[in-house]
């Protein structure tokens, strides 16, 4: 089918209009996200509904302290658990094709990427000779993990987390409060770390990629280094280097210290206060006693997809910069190729007066050099050692 890649084969194709006009919009990258936008919005699906399911064992809790034990009826107790247990099934079934969607969808983002990022990496070594091939592989390995891991599943569940404030107020408003009060301090406090903590981890990270460029640098001229007793100058180098990574990272875990503490406060002690305030609720006369226990596990769940968004965040982070850092590369090369269309080759060479001077002499040492090669010929430069052949 057009525009699908298929397992294992590279789309290096070139784009048509449409794509073209497009990819002007949208950076490369963000052109085969929007291209899948069909998988993540089932994944979507499939999370509202996972969602919704996760209210069965809340439901069932309710049911079994206000209709089990009140009235002491097994036939009850026996139909609830059959339900719940076919409900749990089903929820499994769902995780686990959402699992494999976002496999594939990381997979699709590799195969259309790979090649073109390969390609890109190495005409910037070329030109520039400041790019880590490693490191920007690395970049897509780190986009495609998080695409198949759990720290995107939390970015998409986090909106979600609205549903069980909007059941909590059928309870009672008082709880709807609690946990949209809740919901405000956690993001506060993740987008205070974020704010913080990215900055210094964004610059550890390019320290670090600086580092291992240079490392691998020397690594490949390891024998000349070696020989000519540069590997002091060489580890002097790198060391500086990654010294500063070692620094920018330490300011960074510093930084981020400071929210990591407040946002363990608060989901140390929001477990405690809304089961308080369901039994204050109790008490009053304004809520069930099982409802005390329903209103404090839809409190849970509607803080829980917040806290395993922050709990996610380095993944998140990690991420984002390498989608930017593979844009940036990716539209430089492009711009790099519409800068200089070349003719496709054909094969044949016509020198025509061809001279040559050494570096630092007067006189060419060739000169008036004529000869024509078709395609399929070769051409040798043969003599002694020293005799200028290079």
């Amino acid at each position: 089918m057009p525009g699908l890649a298929v397992a294992g084969e590279p789309n290096v194709g070139l784009m048509n209009e449409t794509q073209a006009s497009r990819a002007s919009i949208r950076p490369p990258v963000g052109e085969v996200l929007y291209a899948c936008r069909k998988g993540f919005i089932f994944v979507g699906g499939i999370s509202l509904l996972v969602e919704l399911l996760s209210l069965a064992p809340i439901m069932y809790m309710w049911n079994m302290f206000d209709r089990v034990m009140a009235t002491g009826n097994m036939t009850t107790l026996v139909s609830l658990t059959v339900l719940v247990v076919g409900v749990y099934l089903f929820w499994s079934v769902l995780e686990m094709i959402r699992s494999r969607l976002m496999v594939r969808l990381s997979l699709r983002l590799d195969w259309d990427l790979a090649a073109n990022i390969f390609d890109a990496s190495f005409r910037r070594r070329v030109g520039r000779k400041d790019v880590n091939i490693h490191e920007v592989l690395g970049d897509l390995l780190a986009l495609r993990q998080f695409l198949s891991g759990k720290g995107v599943i939390a970015v998409m569940e986090a909106p979600f987390a609205l549903i069980f404030v909007a059941i909590g107020a059928a309870f009672h408003p008082y709880l709807a409060v609690f946990a949209i009060s809740a919901k405000i301090l956690m993001i506060i406090t993740a987008l205070s770390q974020q704010k913080v903590s990215s900055p210094a981890l964004k610059a550890a990270n390019n320290a670090q990629g600086e580092a291992s460029r240079i490392a691998a640098t020397y690594l490949r001229q390891s024998e000349v280094t070696l020989a000519l007793g540069m590997l002091p100058a060489a580890r002097q180098r790198w060391y500086q280097v990654h010294r500063k990574f070692l620094q920018l990272q330490v300011n960074a875990s510093e930084a981020a210290s400071s929210m990591q503490a407040i946002m363990s406060f608060l989901q140390h002690n929001l477990p405690s206060l809304q089961m308080a305030l369901g039994a204050a609720l109790a008490v009053t006369g304004k809520i069930s006693a099982g409802a005390v226990l329903a209103a404090s596990m839809l409190i849970t769940r509607s803080i829980a997809p917040l806290q395993r968004l922050v709990g996610h965040w380095a993944e998140v982070v990690r991420a984002r910069q390498a989608y930017d850092r593979l844009n940036q590369l990716l539209i430089e090369d492009g711009k790099r190729a519409e800068a200089m269309p070349l003719p496709p080759p054909i094969g044949a060479l016509d020198v025509d007066g061809l001279a040559g001077v050494p570096p630092g002499a007067q006189k060419p040492v060739v000169f008036d050099l004529q000869f024509k090669l078709s395609p399929g010929q070769s051409l040798a430069i043969v003599g002694p050692s020293a005799s200028g052949k290079t």
